[in-house]
């Protein structure tokens, strides 16, 4: 299957969008939160939005306020529902927008960001 290019107005659509959830994330007290481009390093993704959380509860708060934000907005959930109820890393598939929601301990641990390291960051 061949990959899909996106014009500029997409790409600008879901980097406007991605800026829009980062923002929300950090109101509701998201920490350290990253946002990447990855369009160049990875056929999975356009945007990585990273972000970390105090508790299981801020996580799954940070989920809920994610998911209804890019719902809202027509996109479509590509993995299935977080089924460990205190997994320290959130994972959510919207397609072009993946969120990674951890616990403070658990993105130490993997460094997702260093992973990423020469993805341009997106200022939101």
């Amino acid at each position: 299957m061949a990959e899909k290019k996106l014009t500029k107005i997409e790409k600008q659509e879901i980097i406007k969008d991605a800026c829009e959830l980062a923002k929300l994330l950090d109101s509701k007290k998201g920490i350290d939160l990253v946002l990447l481009d990855v369009e160049k390093l990875t056929p999975i993704a356009d945007v990585f939005l990273i972000v970390s959380s105090e508790s299981f509860t801020h996580s799954k708060a940070l989920e809920d306020y994610s998911m209804n934000l890019l719902e809202e907005k027509g996109y479509k959930r590509m993995n299935k529902a977080n089924i460990f109820p205190e997994n320290p890393w959130i994972l959510l598939d919207y397609g072009p927008i993946i969120i990674h929601i951890f616990m403070k301990e658990a993105r130490d641990y993997y460094e997702l960001h260093k992973l990423w390291y020469d993805a341009e960051k997106i200022e939101f």
